[in-house]
């Protein structure tokens, strides 16, 4: 048997996907090293996750303030109401391992690549697949 290939070459769209992996990261830049984060996919390919192993990932500088790109990135799936009941604390990110979540696949061309990059842009929680029942009001008949 020839082991499954892994594939980051992916189609742009949503997918369920489950957060496989976590890297902090230190990057040298002009003010000194810098914590970055890599946060790594397992993303569910209609006709492709069968044959392969899909997998996105992406990369963050570990800023959590207000307005940052992690920061708004992470709301996505957590909430705005995470940060603010956390404000002022140690956070650590472990308990996204293993997390189903949907993502949003979207495709950069660089100049001179023939493939895009793929980039996760967004991600969410899991829609639930029951639909939700409308509120039921009481009243006379």
């Amino acid at each position: 048997e020839v082991p499954r290939e892994v594939l980051f070459q992916l189609p742009q769209g949503r997918y369920q996907a489950t957060i496989s992996g976590l890297r902090p990261e230190i990057k040298q830049a002009g003010q000194g090293p810098q914590n970055w984060i890599r946060i790594q996919f397992d993303v569910q390919i209609p006709g492709l996750s069968a044959r392969f192993d899909t997998r996105a990932a992406r990369n963050f500088k570990l800023d959590l303030h207000p307005g940052s790109e992690f920061r708004n990135w992470l709301t996505g799936l957590l909430g705005k109401e995470f940060f603010k009941e956390r404000s002022g604390q140690q956070v650590s990110f472990d308990f996204l391992l293993n997390t189903e979540c949907e993502v949003e696949l979207e495709h950069f061309y660089g100049r001179g690549y023939k493939t895009p990059l793929v980039v996760i842009a967004s991600i969410r929680p899991v829609r639930s697949s029951q639909p939700t029942p409308d509120k039921v009001t009481g009243g006379k008949d």
